[in-house]
């Protein structure tokens, strides 16, 4: 028994095919190893370790910071904590005002010092537009003076440096300013992603050329089977022949239809294979211009943070003079303790010092709780008496006497308003 021609033909042309099929279906990878991404995604996102370069500047500015006021702290509380307060009811005239000017000094040197160690934590620009905007007021303005703040310094230093000769290594190459580069970023992100899209939907229909290529090769594998079945019959069989051409036709329109898919797969995976050649050029030219992109902000990150530190040491130092000028000032009015006591045992011009034993001559008011301590006929009359202690008390009391008339003598002690005391001349 012996297989028809045709259908060896086809059947031979069938194997070729699947051959062929595997051979497209298994393209050989080019993906690069979990590593290798790590490595490039690492290269990109820090180049050169930049990030963490800044990260660790960021923090050892901190630091000094706050080691700067925690010394500004201890110097404000030898200062303030060796002066008196309970004095400041005794100053008297124009010194309450230089002691009110030297507290308020003192508090705002203070404050200073808490703000300038406050502005080192605020946070850095992260976005290219905000430096673009903020180089761009440095640079209308390029002249440095003694006076120039180090936050402007630190910006007129950088926009010099992202204009002179180290531009492109900074910015990336043909990039003049970092308008442009932002312009390039958005470019290459849109191209980009076109490219993805583009290829996932080739890939999509490669996919589907995949399945019909599948179906294919199943239909040729039933039909050869079939061949086989009636390549077994007996030949006196009438349908055999019959049989026989039909399924060389239908092998012939399946192997026709599998070459055409298989063409159209091979044309789309060559397209696809360019789409991958330009999406890796987009992204390598992208990677390229993010690692500047990273390098520029990396790099105004340090220098904000130079200016910034810079800038709150400055303050920080003319908070501690204004502090220890205010506190100077506030002690130099400031009365001691023994001026303080001085000044209490001095007797005034309205109270004239009077020495123990001095003679006066009292009142007492009837009716009053102190009159009934004395006999009636004390009442309302002049009384002498002896005055005790050094001061002329009020007129009408309180006051702490020694009556000395015969008909009611002794230690009388007069509240206020109870009677009445007049002291007699000397000699």
């Amino acid at each position: 028994m012996s297989t028809p021609p045709g259908s060896t033909t086809a059947l031979k042309e069938f194997a070729d095919l699947v051959v062929a099929a595997r051979s497209l279906t298994q393209p050989p990878s080019t993906e690069p190893s979990a590593e290798e991404k790590a490595a490039e995604t690492n290269h990109v996102i820090d180049p050169g370790g930049l990030l963490s370069q800044a990260r660790q500047a960021k923090k050892a500015y901190q630091s000094t910071s706050r080691w700067i006021l925690g010394a500004f702290a201890v110097i404000g509380l030898i200062l303030f904590g060796s002066l008196p307060f309970s004095n400041v009811s005794d100053i008297q005239g124009g010194d309450v005002l230089l002691a009110a000017i030297g507290l308020g000094a003192a508090a705002v040197g203070i404050s200073l010092a808490i703000f300038s160690a406050s502005i080192v934590a605020e946070p850095l620009d992260a976005s290219l537009g905000a430096l673009e905007s903020r180089l761009a007021r440095a640079l209308q303005d390029d002249t440095i003076n003694w006076y120039t703040s180090p936050r402007r310094r630190a910006e007129r230093e950088l926009a010099k440096m992202l204009k002179g000769s180290e531009q492109q290594a900074h910015l990336g190459p043909h990039m003049a300013s970092i308008n442009d580069l932002i312009l390039k970023l958005g470019s290459l992100q849109k191209d980009r992603l076109g490219q993805v899209k583009e290829a996932a939907k080739n890939t999509e229909q490669l996919r589907e050329l995949d399945t019909l290529i599948a179906s294919h090769l199943a239909a040729l594998d039933e039909l050869r089977k079939q061949a086989a079945d009636v390549a077994n019959l007996d030949d006196s069989n009438p349908l055999k022949a019959q049989l026989r051409q039909q399924l060389t036709d239908a092998i012939r329109l399946q192997a026709n239809s599998f070459r055409g898919t298989s063409a159209q797969r091979a044309q789309l995976a060559g397209i696809i294979d360019n789409c991958h050649v330009k999406l890796a050029e987009t992204q390598a030219e992208l990677d390229t211009y993010l690692g500047n992109r990273t390098i520029v902000l990396v790099q105004s990150a340090m220098m904000q943070m130079r200016g910034t530190f810079r800038h709150a040491r400055r303050f920080m130092v003319i908070g501690a003079f204004i502090t220890l000028g205010g506190g100077a000032l506030y002690a130099s009015v400031l009365p001691s303790d023994e001026a303080v006591a001085a000044a209490k045992s001095t007797p005034t011009a309205e109270e004239p010092s009077r020495t123990p034993g001095t003679a006066a001559e009292v009142i007492i008011e009837r009716d009053s709780a102190t009159a009934r301590q004395l006999p009636e006929e004390c009442e309302a009359r002049l009384l002498d008496a002896i005055l005790l202690g050094s001061r002329m008390p009020p007129e009408k009391g309180p006051f702490t006497v020694v009556i000395t008339d015969a008909a009611c003598p002794g230690e009388l002690r007069v509240p206020a308003d109870q009677g009445a005391i007049t002291v007699r001349p000397a000699g």
